[in-house]
């Protein structure tokens, strides 16, 4: 059957023109900063590194190619999808079966939401919608038909819009958000010896342009926090099966390098998509779902507090977070988001460095159920999340918290920067508090630092060896209270099905700083489990050449109390504060263990492969 749908799109941004010719012909010179010309030296185009060229003995070169654009009416089959195409400015879905929930979202460069549609109950065949007229440009559409999701790059040039590049489906859980393609496309030039140079294009016919490199010193390149939510959110990841189809055991330690398909991983630059892919499973098996990104963010920055107001599925919510500035330093200060009390200690000592302290109140974005210990998961969840996207979403608490301080994170990204520094920002807590500091960092790359203490399961600790080892457990953890996502229930006891564990998700943070602070006196937090974790994640580190971005203590005196800080952590707090968030040459890295350990070949028997060095994302310092 043949339906049209003149669909309302909601334009909800405001789209900066560039010059988007089809046609990509780029050619300049690259010198020194004395002026000296650079042979050799390699220029790719960001949107597509076949694009490149290098540079000869005069330092010239010159990238030229026809952008790949199908033409009008051309059609892609995909999955659960028999074709998309755009002829006469509507988009055309052929769908194979009928669909109960369509949403076609259309991105811009900075992310936000620019048009979209929502759909129900369509019927199998040719669907079409007619799409709004954009500033010339490129974008990302996603469109997501009940469970499958693909994605494109659409063009806008003059009149028409055209689908560029090719189409893609991805996992059902797969997120959209930030970046999704470039208005103002980049040159990456990189030559040995000099630091490499990120270079804006506002258009793709440039002639003639100039191109200045600095040649390295000894001088440390840090970390910063990234300037996106999720840089892996394009990767294409195998859709991931439900609970009940998985069938593979593993008492151990599951390989980190080994793709979901089986493959391994051979380059550092393909553990970028490796690392999406365990962040999906996290959320599809573990925490739940993040939400893509709401259609309305904003708020207010100020000496003293942070107002953050969300508008999404024809909800709004508002709530705040308190600021405290430093006595020293000046701004934009870094920052340092404390969960509640627990591990206040730490961010007492981060403000002593010239660091602000953010006070985030998790709980209102998602209530704890009392009383605690036998929680009825029947119930909806509530709280400020749930208001918005029903008390049944599949977010546990931790994600929702985590989804909350994103949205903070937002405000501070968009107000300028005069106060806070999105770009040096921190989590930290103590318990609870801490396994919702490790999920902030987890699913944000903004956070450029992760300061958990005692998380217990839900963080550190692998979740195989809390059940074999430890006095609290994935039972414990899941009857206990709302942590954890519903879809957990299959894997409680049985962390052996689990297709991920701990050091797979600690891992995800590299390049970025971690310094997990645990208790060997307080046997009911399982250090036992965090210590092999970590020593899993360091192999992954260590592979990428970041081992010095992940330090773990938990050499504490016994009979140190639950979350009672000690005085043994802090050289390696002061100096992972220095590193991350000040950015001063501090050595940082290592694994300091108290107590009793685990022996590591009765947990890992997988080694770590050494990979292709391909890509200097992770070379920090």
């Amino acid at each position: 059957m043949f339906k049209i749908f003149t669909g309302i799109f909601i334009l909800c941004c405001s789209i900066v023109p560039v010059l988007a010719a089809v046609e990509i012909v780029i050619n300049g010179t690259v010198k020194d900063d004395k002026g000296m010309v650079i042979s050799g030296a390699v220029v790719t185009l960001s949107s597509d590194t076949l694009l490149k060229d290098t540079t000869d003995a005069s330092g010239k070169f010159a990238i030229s190619n026809q952008t790949p654009i199908r033409k009008n009416g051309e059609q892609h089959s995909l999955t659960g999808i028999r074709s998309i195409s755009i002829k006469n400015n509507r988009l055309r879905l052929f769908i194979s079966s009928p669909a109960s929930n369509v949403v076609v979202s259309v991105f811009s460069a900075n992310g936000e939401k620019c048009a979209c549609i929502n759909l129900e109950n369509l019927e199998q065949g040719l669907n079409t919608y007619a799409l709004p007229l954009l500033t010339d440009g490129f974008y990302l559409m996603s469109v997501r038909i009940d469970q499958h999701i693909s994605t494109c790059k659409l063009v806008q040039t003059g009149n028409e819009i055209y689908i560029t590049g090719q189409i893609e489906q991805v996992g059902s859980a797969q997120i959209f958000r930030n970046a999704a393609v470039e208005n103002i496309d980049t040159l990456i030039i990189k030559k040995e010896g000099f630091a490499f140079v990120k270079q804006p294009v506002g258009s793709y016919k440039l002639t003639g342009i100039e191109i200045t490199m600095k040649k390295e010193t000894s001088e440390a390149r840090y970390a910063y926090g990234a300037s996106v939510e999720n840089s892996c959110f394009d990767c294409v990841v195998p859709e991931l099966v439900d609970a009940s189809r998985l069938t593979v055991k593993n008492s151990k330690l599951p390989d980190p390098f080994k793709k979901i398909d089986g493959t391994k991983i051979t380059k550092k630059s393909e553990w970028r998509c490796r690392r999406q892919e365990i962040l999906l499973q996290a959320m599809k098996y573990i925490y739940g779902e993040k939400p893509v990104p709401p259609q309305v963010v904003n708020g207010t920055v100020t000496n003293n507090r942070i107002t953050v107001h969300v508008e999404d599925n024809g909800k709004k919510i508002d709530f705040s977070a308190t600021v405290k500035l430093p006595s020293s330093g000046k701004a934009p200060y870094p920052a340092i988001i404390t969960m509640g009390t627990f591990g206040s200690e730490i961010a007492n000592k981060a403000s002593r460095q010239g660091v602000a302290i953010i006070t985030y109140d998790y709980s209102k974005i998602g209530a704890e159920q009392q009383p605690e210990g036998n929680v009825d998961r029947s119930r909806d969840f509530t709280g400020l999340f749930y208001d918005i996207y029903g008390g049944k979403h599949s977010a546990g608490l931790l994600m929702a918290w985590a989804w909350g301080a994103s949205r903070m994170i937002d405000v501070l990204q968009k107000s300028g920067g005069d106060i806070i520094d999105y770009r040096r920002l921190a989590t930290t807590g103590c318990s609870r508090m801490a396994k919702g500091a490790f999920a902030v960092a987890l699913f944000d790359e903004r956070v450029a630092l992760a300061l958990p203490e005692e998380t217990s399961v839900v963080g550190i600790p692998a979740y195989r060896i809390a059940d074999a080892k430890c006095p609290e457990n994935t039972d414990n953890n899941f009857r206990g209270q709302l942590w954890l996502s519903n879809n957990f229930k299959p894997f409680v006891k049985n962390t052996s099905l689990l297709p991920i564990d701990a050091h797979e998700i600690i891992a995800t943070f590299a390049p970025r700083g971690l310094y997990s602070m645990e208790n060997q006196a307080a046997t009911q937090m399982c250090a036992l489990g965090g210590n092999m974790a970590i020593q899993g994640a360091m192999e992954v580190y260590k592979a990428l050449g970041c081992s010095q971005n992940l330090s773990y203590n938990s050499k504490t005196p016994n009979g140190t109390g639950h979350c009672s800080y000690t005085d043994n952590f802090t050289d390696m707090l002061n100096k992972n504060i220095s590193k991350f968030l000040n950015h001063q040459t501090a050595q940082t890295g290592g694994i300091v263990a108290g107590g009793s350990t685990l022996n590591k070949s009765d947990w890992i028997d997988w080694k770590a492969p050494v990979l292709e060095n391909d890509t200097d994302l992770y070379e920090t310092d």
